[in-house]
């Protein structure tokens, strides 16, 4: 389970770059907007500011890309080590059924060793004898 924490923690470091990359697109984009309403010196400046909008926004896209492969990727993983962790929990309760199995039915062939014939009143009980079959079994 260590391994799938892991991995998600990882898909969340991912998670906050694209958080942070969309926070400086989104700065980035207004720059470029008021760099294109304000006067033409600043010219060059704004072609910078483009090619930078642009390098975020491909940054953006090849992380939400990376994002999407992994969430497919970690949600086949964890299925993988449930499907795992499951035969080995069922494994284990089916070796322990059929050990009970064996008990019962050694239990039940005690059982059918005791008598079930009445006592009559104000007589003594009826003695046991299986004692030497019980033994055998």
């Amino acid at each position: 389970m260590k391994a799938v924490r892991d991995r998600e923690e990882a898909l969340e470091e991912l998670k906050r770059r694209r958080r942070s990359l969309l926070t400086r697109s989104q700065t980035v984009n207004r720059k470029v907007n008021k760099l294109g309403s304000a006067s033409r010196p600043k010219a060059k400046n704004l072609a910078d500011q483009v090619e930078l909008a642009n390098r975020t926004r491909e940054q953006i896209d090849a992380l939400n890309e990376e994002i999407t492969n992994e969430e497919a990727a970690l949600m086949d993983y964890k299925k993988r080590k449930a499907r795992a962790w499951m035969e080995i929990k069922f494994g284990g309760l089916l070796e322990c059924c059929e050990k009970g199995s064996i008990a019962c039915d050694f239990g039940k062939l005690i059982i059918n060793e005791i008598s079930d014939k009445h006592s009559q009143p104000g007589l003594p009980r009826l003695p046991y004898t299986k004692q030497s079959k019980v033994k055998s079994i």
